[in-house]
C-alpha cells in the first residue's frame, strides 16, 4: 500500500489507491465565506459604463461620468461593444484625477501607438517587447516546445483590438458627485468585477508632481504602495472568467510616458511582487489614516462619524477570489496544474497578510500534520500511479523549459539535470518522494512550524534543490521567510550559505538583495556568506537586482560593504543602465549621485 502517515498520529492515513479525487477538490476549496455587514461582495453592483476610444482619444482633460453621460459618451458595457481596456491610476490632486493633463495624454500616445501597429516601439528591448507579447506564457504548453507563436500577441492583432476598444477610467465611468454617492460606492464595490471582464488592463504612471503636496512624486512605486492599487493589481492576476480565455490572459502593462511602457515578467511578479510587504492589507488606505474617522456636515453642523475600515470590507472578497483561482487552475490540464496550482496555494495566506514581518501568526494553522500538506495542495487526488507520473513528467517538463524558454547553455543545463536526477532517484522511496515535495511547499509559504515538524520528524532534506533549480534556502531569503533561513542555518545551512542556483546562478544573499531584505542581508552575512564579487552566470551582481526592482536601501548597504554599485554584466549592463531599463527613478537618481 502506498501511503502517507503521520507519525504524530497514526491514525492520520492517506491512500493513495483509494483517494477520491473529486471528493478531494471540493472537500479542500470549495469554502463559503460568510461577508460581515460592511464587506463587499464580489460583482456587479453597478453597471460597468464605458467609453468608445475614438472619444476618449478626442479628450483634452479627464472629463467627470456626469458631464460624460449627458453628452452620451459613456454607456453601460456588454461584450458586444468590444473588448474593454481597463485603465488603472493615481490621482494627482485631491479635486481632479489629472490636472496636468500628464496621464491623459500619455496614455493617448500610447494608444495611438498602438493603432498604428507601432507597439514594439513603446518597449526599452525586445525582451521587454515579449515579456508582454507572450500574454499566456505560464498556461501553455508552447513553452515547453519553444513555439512562442502559440503564445504571443502581435503588434497587428493589438492594433485591431485597440481601434474598437471600450476604455473604462474611474473618473469617467462612476459617479463623482455628491447627490450619487451611494451609486459612487457601488461602482467602487464592483471594480474587481470591471476588471474580470476586461481584456486588457493599464497601469497610467507616468513621473508627475502630486499637485496640492509640494514634493510628493507620483510614480509606479506610489502607485503600487496604495491599497486600492495592490487591489486591481492583484484582481487582474487572479482573474478567472470564463469569457478571458487563457491565451488571452495579459499581463499589465505600464505606462510610464508617452513613449514608454513595460510588462513585468510573470515569472519576475511571482518571485519578486508576491510578497507580505506587498500584500493588499500592508498598502496604505485613506481610511487608516483617518483613524477611521470622518467630519461630515449636516445642516450646516459639522460632527465626527466613524467609517468603516476597507480593508476588513474588501478582506473576504479578496480571499474568495484567492479559492476560485485555485480551484480553477487545479481543475486545469496536467501541464499546468502540476507547475502552477502550488504558486497559488502557498502565497495565498502570504498576499492576505496584514504585516509585511515574518512571524509564527503566519504558519497555517490548518495545516499541523504530512497529511494536512497533501490535502492542502492536491498532492494526492489523482492516486498513487498519477502522483509519480506527475512527478515524472514535472522533472521532464523543467529540462524542457530550460531548454526552450531560458535558452540555457550546456554547463547551465548540466546543473539543471544533476538537480533533477536527485529528483528521479527518490522515485525508488514514494513516501521520501512526498515528504519531500511536501517540504518545498510548506517552505514555499514560509510556514517555518511545518518545516521543522517535516525535517526532524519525516527525514526531509532541508538542502535538496526545487525541481525548478533554486533551494528552498534561496527561495526563503527571497520571500523574507526570516524564520526558515534561520532555521536551515541552523540545521547545516552555513555549509550551503554561497551555493548558487543551478539555472541563473543566483546565491541567497543576491536573492535578498534583489526582493529588498536588508534584514536577510545582514543574518547571512554574520554566517559567514560572501557579498563581495558575488555574480550570476550572466555577470549581474546583488546591485543589479537591486536596481531593477527599486530597492535603494538595499544599495545603501551594498555601498557601504565595498560592494561595486557600477560593475557590468557579461552584456556590459551597469546597475544604473539596468535601472534606467525599468524605469526606476529612485535608483537612477541614487546611482547617479554615487
Amino acid at each position: 500500500m502506498f501511503c502517507c502517515t503521520d507519525l504524530a498520529s497514526a491514525e492520520e492515513v492517506v491512500e493513495l489507491d483509494d483517494y477520491d479525487a473529486e471528493t478531494s477538490l471540493k472537500r479542500a476549496w470549495e469554502s463559503h465565506v460568510s461577508l460581515e455587514e460592511n464587506s463587499i461582495a464580489y460583482g456587479c453592483h453597478y453597471p460597468m459604463y464605458t467609453m468608445d476610444v475614438a472619444a476618449f482619444l478626442e479628450l483634452e482633460t479627464m472629463v467627470c461620468h456626469e458631464d460624460l453621460l449627458e453628452q452620451g459618451l459613456v454607456h453601460e458595457w456588454d461584450s458586444s461593444m468590444g473588448p474593454c481596456l481597463f485603465l488603472s491610476h493615481q490621482w494627482t490632486s485631491f479635486q481632479h484625477p489629472d490636472p496636468t493633463k500628464t496621464q491623459l495624454r500619455a496614455v493617448q500616445s500610447v494608444l495611438r501607438t498602438i493603432m498604428r501597429g507601432d507597439i514594439k516601439e513603446l518597449f526599452a528591448s525586445e525582451s521587454h517587447w515579449r515579456d508582454y507579447a507572450r500574454a499566456n506564457i505560464p498556461f501553455s504548453t508552447g513553452i515547453f516546445s519553444g513555439d512562442d507563436a502559440k503564445v504571443m500577441l502581435t503588434p497587428e492583432e493589438l492594433a485591431e483590438e485597440a481601434l474598437s476598444s471600450q476604455v473604462w477610467l474611474d473618473f469617467a465611468c462612476v459617479p463623482q458627485s455628491a447627490e450619487n454617492i451611494k451609486q459612487r460606492l457601488s461602482a467602487i464595490d464592483s471594480i474587481p468585477w470591471y476588471i474580470d471582464h476586461a481584456l486588457n488592463f493599464f497601469v497610467v504612471v507616468p513621473r508627475v508632481e502630486h499637485s496640492d503636496l509640494p514634493g510628493v512624486r507620483c510614480d509606479y512605486h506610489s502607485w503600487r504602495s496604495r491599497g486600492w492599487c495592490r487591489l486591481e493589481e492583484q484582481v487582474q492576476e487572479l482573474s478567472v472568467v470564463p469569457h478571458k480565455q487563457e491565451s488571452s490572459h495579459r499581463r499589465p502593462l505600464v505606462v510610464h510616458s508617452e513613449r514608454c511602457v513595460c510588462a513585468i515578467d510573470a515569472y519576475d511578479y511571482f518571485y519578486m511582487y508576491w510578497q507580505r510587504g506587498t500584500s493588499i492589507f500592508t498598502g496604505e488606505f485613506s481610511c487608516c489614516r483617518l483613524g477611521h474617522k470622518a467630519v461630515v456636515v449636516e445642516d450646516g453642523v459639522e460632527r465626527t462619524v466613524a467609517i468603516p475600515c476597507d480593508k476588513e470590507r474588501i478582506r473576504p472578497m479578496v480571499a474568495s477570489l484567492w479559492d476560485r483561482k485555485i480551484r480553477h487552475i487545479a481543475s486545469l490540464p496536467l501541464e499546468v496544474n502540476c507547475l502552477m496550482l502550488w504558486r497559488w496555494v502557498s502565497h495565498r495566506r502570504m498576499m492576505l497578510a496584514d504585516e509585511p514581518g515574518d512571524s509564527p501568526a503566519n504558519d497555517d494553522p490548518s495545516v499541523q500534520s504530512l497529511c494536512d500538506v497533501v490535502k492542502k495542495y492536491f498532492i494526492l487526488v489523482q492516486g498513487k500511479q498519477a502522483f509519480l507520473d506527475n512527478m515524472a513528467w514535472q522533472l521532464d517538463a523543467h529540462v524542457q523549459m530550460s531548454d526552450a524558454l531560458f535558452k540555457s547553455p550546456l554547463f547551465v543545463r548540466a546543473n539543471l539535470l544533476r538537480v533533477i536526477d536527485q529528483w528521479r532517484a527518490l522515485f525508488s522511496n514514494p513516501d521520501k518522494l512526498l515528504v519531500q515535495l511536501a517540504l518545498l511547499y510548506v517552505g514555499a509559504e514560509g510556514n517555518a512550524r511545518m518545516v521543522r515538524r517535516l525535517h526532524e520528524e519525516h527525514g526531509a532534506d532541508l538542502h535538496l534543490c526545487f525541481p525548478w533549480g533554486m533551494s528552498l534556502f534561496q527561495f526563503a531569503c527571497g520571500k523574507g521567510h526570516t524564520r526558515v533561513v534561520n532555521y536551515i542555518l541552523e540545521n547545516g545551512g552555513k555549509q550551503h550559505i554561497n551555493d548558487k542556483s543551478p539555472r541563473e546562478g543566483i546565491c541567497a544573499f543576491d536573492r535578498a538583495c534583489k526582493a529588498g531584505y536588508v534584514d536577510i542581508m545582514h543574518l547571512l552575512i554574520e554566517h559567514g556568506a560572501e557579498y563581495l564579487n558575488v555574480a550570476r552566470f550572466n555577470g549581474e551582481t546583488p546591485a543589479h537586482g537591486a536596481a531593477m526592482f527599486g530597492h535603494v536601501p538595499v544599495l545603501r548597504e551594498l555601498q557601504k560593504l565595498g560592494c561595486d554599485l557600477h560593475a557590468k554584466s557579461l552584456k556590459g549592463e551597469t546597475p544604473l543602465e539596468a535601472a534606467r531599463r525599468h524605469h526606476q527613478d529612485s535608483v537612477v537618481e541614487f546611482l547617479t549621485e554615487n
